[in-house]
């Protein structure tokens, strides 16, 4: 129960951000299929994140060190601590 109670916490600060939510079209889809299929070892979330931001031509925010490093499209390391 308390995931799930840390995962409403989290949708709200989301839904509640100035953060635009990207819905995944056709272009993001076939991009993150792309992604996956280069880069085996990044999960299929993250494939779409990296493909959402360059279709979008946005900057991606990550606390992974290994995404930030993909220089695939503008990224931002957020150190967790």
């Amino acid at each position: 129960m308390f995931g799930m109670q840390t995962a409403e916490v989290w949708y709200q600060q989301v839904r509640q951000s100035r953060l635009q939510v990207v819905a995944p079209n056709e272009a993001i889809t076939r991009s993150a299929a792309i992604w996956k299929a280069k880069k085996a070892g990044i999960s299929l979330a993250d494939c779409f994140a990296l493909a959402t931001a360059q279709e979008n031509a946005e900057v991606l925010l990550t606390t992974d060190r290994g995404l930030a490093d993909t220089r695939a499209t503008k990224t931002v390391y957020i150190s967790p601590k």
